[in-house]
């Protein structure tokens, strides 16, 4: 975010470098689920009384994106998906709140393994029920 503010600054919206920066940014912030059947989606936000369903627009694949609404059991997250973990009990509850990402998924267990952002915490093994897809890094 930060180069491409700068390169915007210094350079103009218009130029090559920060073109550039501004399309990583875009696909950075993308976030993308598997769903059965549909394929790939945007997935664009939770909704709902208890954000228990989330919103997409998909499949990728066609030139028309149409906006579902699944309900979180349905769709996986794609590797390197920036997520938020809640919900945790003990001894466990000192990862409530941390950020990390998806870096590979148990089908059988139904269990994430998250690398966090904070190094000094270990890559683990999470049940899907306790991880949220990041929309928004926190400050």
């Amino acid at each position: 975010m930060e180069l491409s503010a700068m390169s915007r600054r210094v350079h103009g919206p218009d130029h090559e470098e920060t073109q550039k920066f501004t399309n990583s940014l875009q696909k950075c912030r993308r976030r993308i689920v598997s769903i059965h059947g549909p394929g790939q989606c945007l997935a664009l936000r939770y909704e709902g009384r208890s954000n228990h369903c989330l919103l997409v627009r998909g499949p990728i694949i066609e030139p028309e994106h149409k906006r579902v609404t699944f309900k979180t059991k349905k769709y996986v997250p794609v590797l390197g998906t920036p997520v938020i973990i809640e919900g945790m009990q003990h001894p466990n509850i000192h990862l409530n709140g941390k950020v990390g990402e998806i870096h590979s998924w148990d089908k059988e267990s139904h269990c994430f393994t998250v690398r966090f952002e904070d190094k000094s915490l270990y890559p683990c093994s999470i049940h899907k029920k306790k991880v949220r897809i990041l929309f928004e890094l926190p400050p």
